[in-house]
């Protein structure tokens, strides 16, 4: 007979990370494959964060699951995969984005509008969403990353400093200056002043 239980049978959806990883690390590619469709849009959510753009966002996930799977015996046993994945993929659209030229796009998000009530409020939130896109554009590229990770993609601020290789109270304070900036330049635009702080 063959290996251990956990390895018998074909890999499943529901099946634990750490069991897929371990099959992975046999060779088999059918785990892969289920690393790969439950991973794949919060990796291309976190690549086109650091990019701005869809195409280099897709060819950055592209990559690191090219590299995980390579360097998948490095993937610590116990541990899940998504952690390490995302490191992955941050560290790979981060060197794209040093090598090539930056683009700007007026791409959304996949983040879709889902508690709008009337066409107002599709409207309104379609103005709000742009102005802050607008705010997030005149951050510094890492103070955007991080304000991103951590608001848009719920990582903690310690999480967001792992995958962008900074120290956690450097994080912390890009964190802070982040929110500042934004927070003035959104109650400018709604015409307050921002003088809050």
């Amino acid at each position: 007979m063959t290996s251990a239980a956990h390895t018998t049978g074909p890999p499943g959806e529901n099946d634990d990370e750490v069991a897929l990883v371990a099959r992975v690390q046999q060779g088999d590619t059918e785990a892969y494959a289920v690393l790969v469709r439950r991973h794949l849009v919060r990796g291309h959510r976190i690549a086109w964060r650091v990019l701005r753009h869809r195409e280099d966002a897709e060819d950055a996930v592209q990559d690191a699951f090219l590299r995980a799977l390579e360097r998948i015996d490095q993937c610590e046993p116990g541990r899940p995969f998504g952690p390490w994945f995302f490191r992955i993929v941050a560290t790979t659209a981060i060197n794209r984005q040093r090598t090539a030229k930056r683009r700007e796009t007026d791409e959304l998000t996949d983040r879709e509008v889902s508690d709008a009530v009337g066409p107002a409020d599709v409207a309104m939130l379609g103005i709000l969403r742009g102005e802050v896109d607008v705010a997030l554009a005149t951050l510094p590229a890492m103070q955007r990353q991080l304000i991103e990770l951590v608001t848009l993609e719920e990582f903690t601020p310690t999480e967001a400093a792992q995958l962008l290789d900074i120290p956690a109270g450097t994080a912390r304070w890009y964190l802070h200056e982040a929110r500042k900036a934004l927070r003035t330049q959104l109650h400018t635009w709604l015409g307050d002043g921002g003088e809050d702080e």
